[in-house]
């Protein structure tokens, strides 16, 4: 499947409507588009944009909550193209579904009417919006199916880091708190290319989320993590294997790479077949290993129907975080160890830095599934 990024709040400096506005100030057509300012002369001396004044994303113009009609019509247009690229009425070439950026700077009365225009096209695109909080007005029918879970990853990765957490349960099931169908819509992701590598943040407990991690902030440790942070790694994508929601994975996490907020997250990648750094092709091969043998448990025989599909509840037991799921009386549990030494539980000896996945047997017994560094 493919999904592709949409910006409909704003556009570049380098835009042809953009440019044409500046060139032509009021007689452009496209003037109309955007929040424009001119001199006594008629030349646009100034606009609002999304990242600041003058800036260099010049936001679309909206009023009440919704593009005007220029704006409007171009993204419902530029939907129309990726989605059904023929015009013929069939979904089947065309990409299935959509992420929004900064969904929250466009209003309802805008998602409302794009949506109902994405249904149209193809009933089953699916859509999510960036929201850095819970999204809640948005989903039923609003505009989206889920949201990019930071409310999900707020949660998690100081756990995952090893900052004690006696609440986790609670604050994990204040999540969760959706119709199910939307909890299991969900891009539960950890990092994303507007936070500092999942490794470094995991590697930097007490900094909050997203907080003091530029390229250049003091005291930030933005060196290659140990291997006691690469097993942290693992036991996220454990967890977010064993939660409702889709997981989700910032191309390069995969690999391994490290490195603080926007720019560095974006640096190149240590593909394994490319780089001639033996430290770093050893370093994804493993990273890669770890993380995919989690992911495809989605996909497993024994257990990835109740994984992708199942109920969940979540319980703590002597520091370790118990995730439930159950479907059509098939159970499974992941016992998540995010402490620095090994804890005793009910099934069994839960290493450090670790998680254990089981499934409830036919005779009541847990029968071990997967369990870190397998």
């Amino acid at each position: 499947r493919v999904i592709l990024d949409g910006v409909w709040n704003h556009a570049g400096t380098a835009h042809p409507a953009f440019q044409d506005a500046i060139e032509r100030g009021r007689a452009s057509p496209y003037f109309d588009w955007f929040d424009l300012q001119t001199d006594a002369d008629g030349r646009v001396h100034a606009w609002r944009a999304w990242d600041r004044r003058n800036g260099n994303l010049p936001a679309f113009k909206q009023i009440d909550g919704d593009l005007v009609l220029g704006p409007k019509q171009y993204a419902f247009d530029v939907t129309s193209r990726w989605m059904d690229p023929n015009h013929d009425g069939n979904p089947g070439d065309g990409i299935d579904g959509w992420r929004l950026d900064v969904a929250n700077e466009m209003g309802l009365p805008f998602w409302r009417d794009w949506r109902r225009h994405v249904r149209s096209l193809n009933p089953e695109a699916v859509l999510f919006g960036e929201l850095w909080f819970d999204g809640r007005d948005y989903f039923g029918g609003n505009a989206f199916d889920g949201q990019m879970n930071y409310p999900l990853a707020f949660v998690l990765v100081p756990w995952l880091a090893g900052e004690p957490n006696p609440s986790i349960v609670d604050d994990l099931k204040a999540v969760y708190t959706h119709h199910p169908a939307t909890e299991l819509a969900q891009m539960n992701l950890l990092g994303s290319h507007d936070t500092a590598r999942l490794v470094s943040m995991l590697a930097n407990p007490g900094q909050g989320y997203d907080q003091g991690a530029g390229m250049g902030a003091e005291g930030y440790d933005r060196s290659r993590p140990s291997e006691e942070i690469y097993e942290r790694l693992e036991l996220a994508c454990a967890v977010l294997t064993a939660l409702p929601g889709s997981p989700m994975v910032f191309g390069g996490d995969e690999l391994g790479v490290w490195g603080a907020d926007d720019p560095e997250n974006r640096k190149p990648l240590p593909w394994p077949d490319l780089t001639g750094n033996e430290a770093l092709q050893k370093l994804a091969h493993r990273t890669t290993s770890r993380v995919g043998s989690w992911l495809r448990l989605r996909e497993d025989e024994r257990v990835g129907e109740v994984l992708r599909l199942g109920a969940w509840d979540a319980i703590s037991e002597s520091g370790i975080l118990i995730i439930e799921r159950n479907l059509h009386n098939q159970v499974v549990r992941l016992y998540a160890n995010a402490n620095d030494q090994p804890i005793q539980s009910s099934i069994g000896e839960i290493p450090a830095r670790s998680a254990k996945l089981v499934k409830r047997g036919s005779q009541g017994e847990w029968v071990t599934v997967h369990r870190s560094s397998d």
